[in-house]
């Protein structure tokens, strides 16, 4: 067989041509739209990193409810409803020794799971501790996670389970010796709200695989 070069290979036809160029173009979008969801995401935790330093537990209480009248509810109070979970909030972000003195299991290396009814401030309360001393993280809604998992299975983009399964090093930051952890967090809200989705026909509960994976790579 005689080595083909580009002088004896066929022409495409327009409507070839125009499958060709549809599908190059459909591939350079698809590894866009990976980048750019990578680099929003690292973005996310750029902005979190940034250096938090307070003199004390209370003055990181004053800065924090500034913090959240300012940005996120500025009718919010601290009353005999919320008053209990603030204290604890407050001394597990601020890695006040007083937290492990609480009572049995309280643990200043381990999570928090924060359950409560509906409009409580949960989730005011967790986005105003993101940035804190302990280890900064991002709060990502199961139901976000879950939709974004089903997007990008369909484009072939990142998987969501992969993305947030592993956490960035620090050691490309400049306040590294500021946080005691290397690695980012993760807040998932509304924990129990999503929908279980098909893999390859087995079911698969996105948010389940992600905490599992996070327990299995000790993030």
């Amino acid at each position: 067989m005689n080595k083909m070069n580009s002088d004896n290979l066929p022409e495409l036809s327009p409507e070839e041509h125009k499958k060709v160029v549809d599908l190059a173009v459909h591939e350079a979008r698809v590894k866009k739209a990976t980048r750019l969801a990578k680099e929003a995401y690292w973005r996310d935790v750029e902005e979190l990193s940034k250096p938090y330093e307070f003199s004390s537990t209370e003055d990181y209480g004053k800065s924090i409810l500034a913090y959240i009248r300012r940005e996120l509810c500025k009718n919010f109070v601290i009353d005999e409803h919320n008053q209990e979970v603030w204290n604890k909030l407050l001394l597990y972000f601020a890695k006040d020794p007083a937290f492990e003195k609480l009572g049995k299991g309280y643990s200043l290396e381990k999570g928090i799971f924060l359950s409560g009814t509906t409009g409580t401030g949960k989730t005011i309360l967790m986005k105003a501790f993101s940035r804190n001393l302990g280890r900064y993280y991002s709060v990502k809604g199961a139901r976000v996670l879950v939709s974004r998992w089903i997007e990008n299975k369909q484009n072939k983009w990142t998987d969501v389970v992969q993305l947030h399964s592993v956490a960035k090093e620090t050691k490309d930051l400049s306040i590294k010796e500021k946080w005691n952890s290397p690695l980012t967090g993760i807040c998932i809200d509304d924990l129990g709200t999503e929908e279980k989705q098909q893999h390859y026909g087995n079911p698969c509960n996105v948010v389940g695989e992600i905490l599992l994976n996070r327990y299995d790579n000790n993030v």
